[in-house]
């Protein structure tokens, strides 16, 4: 699981097909490259270590209660970059947790940006997300749901809302 997220990002639903069809081909093609698949391998572990502590030492949780935990499961993801909240929901509509890599004005004034996600960050743009300060917003940790860019069938952030202490690293 933590490979396939660093390698290709968050699976997208099992409905999508073409999507699945891109996520499939990005997690070939770090495999069919010796040294991308040996980063990726070495990066999940340490991923897996550092949210190991994490459990076990600043949670206080049991080091055998890891497998099998939602809880778990959880903390791996987001320190990757990306929390699936809901099960069962409808394509795009889980939850994100990411960090505003960047905040820019576009050609016609109005605010835009990315948030880092793995394996590319991800857009967003102030006409999807109207109720957001953004001359602060950079730096700042934030949740957000993906929505689906017509003109070009990307993904973009929409529904950004500030995570509670605004600041946290991700």
């Amino acid at each position: 699981m933590l490979f396939r997220e660093l390698a290709a990002g968050t699976c997208p639903s099992i409905d999508r097909e073409k999507d699945i069809d891109q996520h499939c081909e990005k997690i070939l093609n770090v495999l069919n490259n010796p040294q991308k698949e040996l980063s990726t391998f070495a990066s999940a572990v340490q991923v897996f270590g550092e949210c190991r502590k994490k459990w076990t030492t600043e949670m206080g949780k049991s080091f055998y209660g890891m497998k099998d935990i939602a809880d778990f499961t959880k903390l791996l993801l987001s320190s990757v970059g990306a929390t699936r909240t809901g099960e069962g929901n409808p394509p795009y509509a889980d939850w994100f947790r990411g960090r505003v890599a960047k905040v820019i004005i576009d050609r016609y004034g109005e605010y835009c940006g990315f948030i880092k996600r793995q394996p590319t960050d991800i857009f967003f743009h102030a006409k999807m997300n109207r109720n957001l300060d953004f001359g602060s917003l950079q730096g700042k940790s934030v949740s957000y749901r993906v929505g689906n860019n017509p003109v070009n069938n990307s993904g973009f952030a929409i529904d950004i809302k500030l995570e509670e202490g605004g600041s946290g690293g991700y």
